[in-house]
C-alpha cells in the first residue's frame, strides 16, 4: 500500500518523537500533535504542514531544495528549536546554483530577522558556494544567541572515514571535489570571521585519506 498523504491527528498528545526515512511516495505530511519535540526526516520533496510547532527542539531533515524551508518557514514557527540538520544535496542541482555564486555578486538579500533564543546546535550538510547557502549561515550566526555548534559540510554523503578509523568515505566525482574546494573558500571568506568565540565551528571537507585529490585548507 503506497501512503501518499501522512496525517497525525490532535489526539496524539503524548507523541513526541516522529521519524520518516525514505517514504517515496509520500507528498504530505501533517502533524496536530501538540507535544512534538523530535522529527527526523530523510526522502524526497514534501509539503509540511506542521500546526503545533512551539514545543519542536530537534529538527532533522534531509531531503532535495531544502533551504527555502530552512529560510521561509522555521524562523517564525519554531522559536524553541535546540538542534537544526538540514541535508541538502540538490539545491536547485549543485551546478545551476554556481549561477548565484558569492563570488560573482556580493549584494545579500535581506531575511526577515527572528530571533532563536534556545538554538544550541546547527549542521549544515551538502553547503556549497551559493549566494542562499552563505545567507542562511550569515543569518543563523546573527540571530541565534543561543548558539554553541556550527558545523558545514560542504559534501553530502552518508559514510565519512571521520565517523571510524575503519571505513573510508563515499566515492566522489571531481566535480563534487572541485565544488567542496569552492566551498571551503566561500567559507572562508564570508562566513568564517562572523563566528562569535563562544561557537565551536567546524568546517568538513573531502578527507585527503579518502581522496587522491583531496585538500586542506
Amino acid at each position: 500500500m503506497e501512503i501518499i498523504c501522512l496525517s497525525i491527528p490532535y489526539i496524539l498528545q503524548q507523541l513526541s518523537c516522529l521519524n520518516l526515512t525514505e517514504c517515496r511516495c509520500l507528498t504530505v505530511i501533517e502533524s496536530k500533535a501538540p507535544n512534538l519535540s523530535s522529527f527526523y526526516f530523510r526522502g524526497y520533496m514534501v509539503q509540511f504542514l506542521l500546526d503545533s510547532t512551539l514545543q519542536m527542539k530537534k529538527l532533522n531533515l534531509h531531503h532535495p531544495n531544502l533551504v527555502h524551508y530552512a529560510r521561509a518557514e522555521m524562523p517564525s514557527t519554531m522559536p524553541n528549536l535546540e538542534t537544526l540538520h538540514i541535508g541538502s544535496g540538490c539545491e536547485m542541482t549543485q551546478r545551476c546554483m554556481e549561477n548565484e555564486s558569492v563570488f560573482a555578486d556580493c549584494d545579500w538579500r535581506h531575511i526577515p530577522e527572528h530571533r532563536h533564543g534556545y538554538l544550541k546546535n546547527v549542521k549544515v550538510t551538502g553547503f556549497n558556494s551559493a549566494k542562499g547557502l552563505v545567507e542562511q549561515a550569515c543569518y543563523i550566526l546573527k540571530n541565534t544567541v543561543s548558539l554553541e555548534f556550527l558545523t558545514l559540510d560542504t559534501i553530502y554523503c552518508d559514510i565519512r572515514c571521520y565517523l571510524s578509523i575503519s571505513i573510508r568515505c563515499d566515492r566522489m566525482s571531481e566535480d563534487i571535489l572541485v565544488q567542496a574546494r569552492r566551498s571551503v573558500v566561500t567559507i572562508r571568506t564570508y562566513i568564517e570571521d562572523e563566528v562569535p568565540s563562544t561557537v565551536k565551528f567546524t568546517i568538513l571537507d573531502p578527507s585527503s585519506r579518502c581522496h587522491v585529490r583531496g585538500f586542506k585548507v
